[in-house]
């Protein structure tokens, strides 16, 4: 009974996930094998928080990217092979170190470091910042930018950490900004925040907005001002007002990332997202433009490694 196959499953779901990849590595499948397994569609996701799941979830901060995506998986039907994320890690309190960075990297994660604007930073903690830019192994500054569902004395604040940051982003590193306003449509705030960009980054910075909710005229501003800017989209895209949905049908395919924005965003029947889940919204955002979600999961994944990985403007 010891080796029965079903038996033998069920001892190796009790072990950990580390112990679980320690034994598949003492048993790796031949090319014969590995053709006859049916294959999942291959995904990336373009904006996660790795350290704010391990907070919600419980887990310690130096958990690996494969457990933390086992505390939320998907629907059967969208599982996918994921192939890494781009991990945002812009609250101070829990900056990566160097050797973090590094570690990060080895498992397909793509750090970005950054100030939240709901976050404030010590001297000590934008000198941090500064530093971490530097490494090789950070892709962008991010997430930074402006907030405006905060209270109306905490903008100027917002407005000057941000003017420290972008100071600090190395050349040929993405710019990922946070533009929220108080209403659905942020025309206003998009249009203070490009402004402000206008005067300190150069026309060709790359840029990802991430967790886009502008209008379709939002988006060409974007693109006539900065035009090396990707689109990021989250399951958000279900609650968005119909002039928002249009934007999201109308993007270009070669600018549009898809996102989990994880911890947040979750699905019916999880308290919390993980990278895991992008197959979802991939699904979500497909019904919007009427395309097959599998498709769409294919021309995000080649943007997200286009932008990340060889810091290229949209095709």
């Amino acid at each position: 009974m010891l080796i029965h196959w079903s038996i033998l499953l069920h001892l190796v779901s009790l072990l950990s996930v580390r112990h679980q990849q320690s034994l598949l590595a003492l048993f790796p499948l031949s090319p014969e094998e590995t053709d006859l397994l049916d294959r999942h569609p291959v995904g990336f996701d373009s904006h996660c928080h790795l350290d704010r799941i391990c907070r919600d979830c419980h887990l310690p901060l130096d958990a690996s990217f494969s457990e933390i995506c086992q505390k939320a998986t998907p629907l059967d039907e969208f599982i996918v092979d994921l192939q890494g994320a781009v991990g945002i890690f812009c609250d101070p309190e829990t900056y990566p170190t160097p050797q973090e960075v590094e570690n990060w990297g080895k498992q397909g994660v793509t750090v970005c470091v950054g100030l939240h604007p709901k976050k404030t930073a010590t001297e000590q903690e934008f000198q941090q910042l500064q530093q971490l830019l530097k490494h090789p192994g950070v892709a962008g500054l991010g997430e930074v930018g402006l907030d405006r569902t905060e209270p109306v004395g905490q903008w100027d604040g917002q407005m000057e950490r941000l003017k420290t940051v972008l100071q600090f982003v190395q050349e040929k590193q993405v710019l990922v900004l946070h533009c929220r306003g108080m209403e659905a449509e942020s025309s206003e705030v998009y249009s203070c925040l490009r402004y402000m960009l206008m005067s300190m980054v150069k026309r060709e910075q790359l840029i990802h907005l991430h967790c886009f909710s502008g209008s379709v005229a939002t988006a060409r501003q974007w693109i006539e001002v900065f035009p090396n800017t990707y689109f990021g989209f989250t399951k958000m895209v279900t609650v968005l007002p119909k002039e928002q949905r249009e934007a999201v049908k109308q993007m270009e395919e070669g600018r549009l990332l898809l996102e989990t924005d994880a911890p947040y965003f979750h699905f019916f029947g999880h308290r919390r997202s993980t990278p895991a889940l992008i197959g979802m919204v991939a699904n979500e955002v497909a019904k919007i433009r009427g395309v097959d979600w599998m498709h769409l999961l294919e021309v995000a994944v080649a943007n997200a490694q286009r932008l990340y990985l060889k810091r290229l403007p949209p095709q």
